[in-house]
């Protein structure tokens, strides 16, 4: 081999090196910009999704606000009124219980003896609300 052909060979291959390594920065330098756009895209997108989610939260702080304006020492009648409300729910919740143990004593008297055939009946009915050995839980 002729050292002439090798230093050319040598200079050619050296040349198409440094044509490649440039592209290469070039496709770096392009994918760079394009990632930080994207990024810049993202975090525009993240913004966009926290002021809506800023605007809900004040609005339902607002809504808030007014509910709380309506009790205590701004509404004279609201403690009136939460009272009543309460007996009314009691009477009810009470009326509801009545009801619960006459029907209880009703099965009673036609599961006669029947303890188990009684406690199956009560699981199925009150579903989350029995307590084993107890019946209907306590609210």
């Amino acid at each position: 081999m002729n050292p002439a052909n090798h230093e050319e060979d040598s200079s050619i291959t050296l040349s198409r090196l440094i044509n490649e390594k440039s592209s290469i920065d070039m496709s770096t330098k392009c994918i760079r910009a394009k990632i930080e756009d994207l990024s810049s895209l993202k975090h525009t997108e993240a913004m966009e999704q926290l002021l809506v989610l800023q605007e809900t939260l004040q609005s339902h702080v607002m809504v808030l606000k007014h509910e709380l304006q309506g009790c205590g020492d701004s509404d004279p009648h609201w403690a009136e009124r939460v009272r009543e409300e309460t007996m009314t729910q009691k009477a009810t919740a009470q009326a509801w219980t009545n009801n619960i143990e006459i029907l209880t004593s009703w099965l009673c008297k036609i599961f006669g003896q029947d303890q188990q055939r009684m406690e199956r009946f009560q699981r199925e009915c009150y579903g989350a609300e029995y307590e084993e050995g107890n019946g209907l839980r306590e609210l």
